[in-house]
């Protein structure tokens, strides 16, 4: 795979150790195969939505996005990692909150729509959400706590760019951790955007 070579031959550079390459390459891989076994699940029983669904095509962009998440985690830059996550989460809700309030709308129309919830409050988007909304307003005010950064984590985010602390591991895990929680609540609002999925998928 060209631009996961491309990844963890920047990492090596960085110093980072081989076998927390391996390792990530592996958290790499399954997060891809979760990624295209759902888009398999869509395109098998969602077909006719597939050109119509803001949420669809948001979803798309997880292919690529984790290059960039894998790459921003194991390069130190957590904190703009993060805020990356919780920026893809917010796009996941309004994709959510436009499919499921105007279905019979076209693609176009829809992303129209996106320009007058853009400022609408997370917790308003999801409101309708029947699974997991609970999950998801907490989880996503963890995840706000990166926005705006205190001192303290002012000075740890420079740190990280200037030192790679990630190399030591003090938040590896975290960050994964929050990286496969961000994907599957991000999936949660695709399948919910569609229709309630088989209990069995």
């Amino acid at each position: 795979m060209r631009e996961w070579n491309a990844i963890s031959s920047f990492a090596h550079n960085l110093g980072v150790k081989k076998e927390i390459i391996e390792k990530t390459e592996q958290a790499f891989n399954e997060f891809l195969k979760r990624y295209y076994k759902t888009r398999e699940f869509v395109w098998e029983n969602h077909k006719s939505k597939w050109n119509e669904s803001l949420s669809i095509q948001n979803f798309h962009f997880w292919d690529v996005n984790f290059y960039c998440f894998f790459l921003l985690i194991l390069s130190g830059y957590r904190h703009v990692a993060l805020r990356e996550l919780r920026f893809y989460l917010e796009a996941g809700a309004r994709s959510y909150y436009i499919d499921s309030n105007h279905q019979e709308m076209s693609y176009n129309r829809k992303v129209l729509i996106l320009k007058e919830v853009r400022w609408n409050k997370y917790k308003e988007l999801i409101k309708s959400v029947k699974e997991k909304r609970k999950e998801l307003e907490k989880f996503y005010d963890k995840l706000c706590t990166y926005v705006h950064l205190s001192e303290e984590a002012l000075i740890d985010a420079t740190r990280d760019a200037d030192f790679n602390r990630a190399l030591g591991l003090p938040f590896y895990e975290e960050d994964i951790k929050m990286l496969k929680k961000t994907f599957k609540y991000s999936r949660c609002l695709l399948l919910q955007s569609l229709e309630k999925p088989p209990s069995a998928f």
